[in-house]
């Protein structure tokens, strides 16, 4: 069964309280010193070059904003997977989706993190790599969906 253990949730809630925060304040301070009145009055390739940085910040803040609440939304989903595909607990209800129709999923090695997607492009769950029997589970992701 690949599910995330008490620690590893508790790890994860606190992990978000830092995070979250962060991506929402890191772009709005680097736009204000984009735009503060030295540095206004600089060339102009100055102030391009840190509204591209900017720009550049706010979207990996965005990113990766979207893929934490994501992760935090079935972190207390749990699978089983075999030669034939993997079995989700989500609640009170169970679900079985063969290994062709998971073909979206998606490693996001920089969060540590898989994503797995049915073929509906419909987010099932995402697994950080330090649940349990994760590397069992993403060796026969590679052999069965190549990625």
């Amino acid at each position: 069964m690949v599910q995330h253990s008490k620690p590893t949730k508790i790890l994860a809630y606190v992990c978000a309280l830092i995070l979250l925060p962060a991506f929402f304040a890191v772009p709005i301070l680097i736009a204000n010193f984009a735009f503060t009145s030295e540095i206004h009055n600089s060339d102009i390739t100055d102030t391009l070059f840190l509204g591209a940085v900017a720009t550049l910040v706010l979207y990996h803040c965005i990113k990766y904003c979207y893929l934490l609440l994501r992760f935090l939304k079935t972190l207390s989903h749990k699978l089983d997977f075999d030669d034939k595909g993997i079995t989700l607990w989500q609640k009170n209800s169970t679900e079985f989706y063969p290994w062709e129709t998971l073909f979206l999923s998606k490693a996001y090695d920089s969060c540590q993190m898989y994503s797995v997607v049915d073929s509906n492009k419909r987010h099932l769950i995402s697994i950080w790599e330090y649940a349990d029997r994760y590397n069992e589970f993403r060796a026969m992701a590679i052999q069965k969906i190549g990625h």
